[in-house]
């Protein structure tokens, strides 16, 4: 199965030291390598205390994403974190949960596309890749 942007996966997330939930935000074309959106169970202080990445947090319903959630959750859009290639990902088929609800795939799109905190560069991989 191929790796699908706006799509959940749960995979180790060295960054974090644990498993996270995640989505894919773009696959670069160079490397093939996945960025990834990380979904938080909560926001924390620091996103709390800065508007500018407050903004970038979504709120996921657990109603709306229940094949995945079990409880609302943040996706935080304010920055994309990765490493694994596309076929690190693909090798690893039972980490892949389900696609976000359509009212939060539009919603991430026009946050990223209005965002000031993704490249340009970042920006035109997304809007090409997210569904």
């Amino acid at each position: 199965m191929p790796v699908l942007c706006g799509h959940a996966y749960h995979l180790y997330l060295p960054v974090a030291c644990k498993e996270k939930l995640v989505v894919p935000a773009f696959i670069e074309p160079a490397g093939r390598r996945v960025r990834f959106f990380v979904i938080n169970s909560q926001l924390s202080q620091f996103v709390l205390a800065r508007p500018h990445l407050l903004s970038h947090a979504v709120q996921l319903m657990q109603m709306a994403n229940p094949i995945f959630l079990t409880h609302d959750s943040w996706l935080a859009c304010d920055a994309v974190v990765g490493g694994y290639t596309e076929a690190q990902v693909m090798a690893q088929p039972a980490a892949y949960r389900a696609t976000l609800d359509a009212t939060t795939l539009a919603t991430v799109r026009g946050l990223v596309s209005a965002s000031t905190l993704h490249s340009p560069a970042d920006k035109a991989l997304f809007l090409a890749q997210w569904p």
